[in-house]
C-alpha cells in the first residue's frame, strides 16, 4: 500500500492494518505523531508555526499551528476509536531544526509550543528527534507502532 503523504498544515489519522503515514522534508515544521497501538489507530499533525493568530487574513488549515492542530489531532484520533488520553497513546516528536537560511528560532519555538499544548492535554512526548539543522523525511507503520526517520545527513533511524 502506497503512504499517506501528510503535507505542510495537514494531519492524517489511519485505523488498521498495513497503514503508512508519511511526512517529507521536515524542517523547521514539527511532525506530532501520535499512536494508539492497542486500537491500532494512529495520526500525524504537520506543525509549522506556534500560535494562531485570529487577525491572520489567510485561512489555515487547524494543523498549521501548535495550539491548534493538537486539539484537531486528538479530535480526530477520537473519531477514529481511540480514547486519545494518556496511558492510551504515545507521542513522539521530529523536526524543529534550524536549517541553514533559516532564524528567528522558529524551529525551537514550534517545538516548545507543541510540547506546552500537549501538557495542556496531559500528554508527554514518549521519544523525540528535534533539533540540529537536518531536514527530515518521518514515517509511521500501522499497526507496528514503526517510526522512521531519514535525512541525508544521518542516513535512516527508528524512534
Amino acid at each position: 500500500m502506497n503512504p499517506a503523504v501528510v503535507n505542510i498544515g495537514e494531519l492524517a489519522v489511519r485505523k488498521g492494518e498495513s497503514e503508512t503515514l508519511r511526512m517529507l522534508g521536515i524542517g523547521s515544521c514539527v511532525a506530532v505523531i501520535v499512536v494508539d497501538v492497542n486500537n491500532k489507530v494512529g495520526g500525524m499533525a504537520h506543525v509549522v508555526l506556534p500560535q494562531s493568530d485570529p487577525r491572520d487574513p489567510v485561512s489555515r488549515p487547524p494543523a498549521y499551528y501548535a495550539d491548534t492542530a493538537i486539539p484537531a489531532l486528538i479530535k480526530a484520533l477520537r473519531e477514529a476509536g481511540s480514547p486519545a488520553r494518556p496511558g492510551f497513546v504515545r507521542v513522539r516528536l521530529v523536526g524543529g531544526a534550524s536549517p541553514a537560511g533559516t532564524g528567528f528560532g522558529i524551529g525551537e519555538r514550534n517545538v516548545a509550543a507543541v510540547k506546552q499544548v500537549l501538557k495542556k492535554h496531559g500528554l508527554s512526548v514518549a521519544a523525540e528527534h528535534t533539533g540540529g539543522t537536518a531536514s527530515r523525511t518521518v514515517s509511521l507503520v500501522l499497526p507496528f507502532e514503526q517510526v522512521t526517520i531519514a535525512s541525508p545527513e544521518f542516513g535512516e533511524k527508528v524512534l
